[in-house]
């Protein structure tokens, strides 16, 4: 699991800190349900890491990866910009066809990322998916002798209409202020009747995707619109703290799926 109490740069906001680095552990997604190019097979990698070592933040915002065979069905190698440490060890093995292509681990591993392709009006896209967001691949090449891997952390992957699903669905489910639950406890089952805020969002990905995904941009773009229209009411969790204030109505509920509607359409222009 990783520690959302990592210590960060102080160049960070507190509002990037929570962007980048909290929440719990990260889930991989059913790449099949993500709208997925079937032309260009997914690719998963199971990246393990030490982020938060030595003065206790991001090391770089560059991460670039170059991996030589080492066996048949085996790629390893060095990351660089992934800890203060400098290079960190990584480990590929290709799948069996059943689940992901590729699976590897870093020593001393502590979260999961993973890679794939998702399409977007423009075409398709490489996204590296990790628990402190997703960010566009800059490189994929493991083809190439050595085989490369990079990405930068300055460079977050765009919504797509997948995303504009989620907040539609999660809307609906907060169609009216009866169905609304201003106690989150951060808890969701698919048994309940009520949702908070955290909780209309995780069934709304989990009926889009097929699963929850913490940094799915449809849920980014609503805890940045919170933080920036509510900051006050922010002590921990975004979402839970703007939903469980007492100063917090349907109203702003409403107007805080509007707004990330809004702000993704036009995002997606």
């Amino acid at each position: 699991m990783f520690n959302n109490q990592c210590p960060m740069s102080k160049s960070l906001s507190v509002q990037e800190f929570d962007v980048r680095y909290s929440g719990s552990t990260f889930i991989s997604s059913n790449v099949g349900r993500q709208n997925v190019d079937p032309l260009r097979p997914s690719l998963i990698l199971m990246v393990l890491v030490a982020a938060c070592i030595g003065t206790g933040r991001l090391a770089a915002q560059e991460v670039e990866c170059r991996l030589d065979r080492v066996a048949p069905r085996v790629i390893a190698g060095l990351c660089s910009g992934l800890a203060d440490s400098g290079m960190v060890d990584i480990r590929l093995t290709r799948g069996d066809g059943a689940g992901p292509a590729w699976v590897g681990t870093v020593i001393d591993s502590q979260f999961n990322v993973d890679v794939t392709t998702y399409d977007y009006a423009s075409g398709p896209l490489d996204i590296v998916r990790t628990p402190f967001g997703w960010f566009l691949l800059t490189t994929l090449d493991l083809t190439a002798d050595p085989a490369r891997l990079a990405w930068n952390f300055d460079r977050e992957a765009p919504p797509s209409a997948i995303d504009l699903e989620i907040i539609a669905h999660a809307r609906a489910l907060l169609a009216n202020e009866g169905t609304w639950d201003r106690a989150d406890d951060r808890i969701c089952a698919p048994s309940d009747e009520t949702y908070s805020v955290y909780c209309a969002l995780a069934e709304g990905t989990r009926a889009v995707v097929g699963e929850y995904q913490h940094r799915q941009p449809a849920l980014q773009f609503v805890r940045r619109v919170v933080a920036e229209k509510w900051g006050e009411r922010i002590k921990d969790h975004r979402l839970m703290d703007f939903n469980n204030d007492p100063n917090t109505t349907y109203h702003d509920v409403i107007r805080l799926f509007d707004l990330v509607q809004g702000r993704i359409g036009q995002a997606m222009r």
